[in-house]
């Protein structure tokens, strides 16, 4: 299993733009259904990483859940850093301790979503290769 940061990069920057687009487009969609859209926007954000990774399923799943898991660790730290400075401690240490919960539950979308983007890119590499009967 190899980290290949071009697709790490691909899936974070997917999760960050799918992040922002559902908080504008859907503004409520965190407090209603938060396990919906984290599983979405981190299968996405897996699905790409793992489309992208050229040595297999093992890095691809390695790759999706590691998009996912800095993107949320990247949000989980300026949240901590905002509560640091306008709520106080006891509080920013419930958050802290709720999200690292939500940084290994976000990863296991990213996973799942990396291997069917490598499961997807090969069936269609295999679809392709194939000469079409005549």
């Amino acid at each position: 299993m190899e980290i290949e940061w071009r697709t790490v990069a691909y899936g974070f920057g997917t999760a960050l733009v799918l992040g922002l687009a559902a908080a504008y487009f859907f503004p409520y969609a965190d407090m209603t259904s938060p396990i919906l859209m984290y599983g979405l926007i981190g299968g996405a954000a897996g699905l790409v990483a793992g489309y992208y990774t050229t040595t297999g399923m093992g890095s691809a799943a390695l790759n999706g859940g590691l998009s996912t898991t800095i993107g949320s660790v990247v949000v989980l730290g300026a949240l901590v850093l905002l509560g640091l400075l306008f709520e106080g401690l006891v509080t920013t240490f419930g958050v802290a301790v709720a999200g690292l919960v939500l940084v290994v539950a976000y990863a296991i979308p990213g996973i799942v979503g990396g291997m069917v983007g490598e499961w997807y890119k090969e069936h269609r590499m295999e679809r392709a290769a194939k000469p079409a009967a005549r």
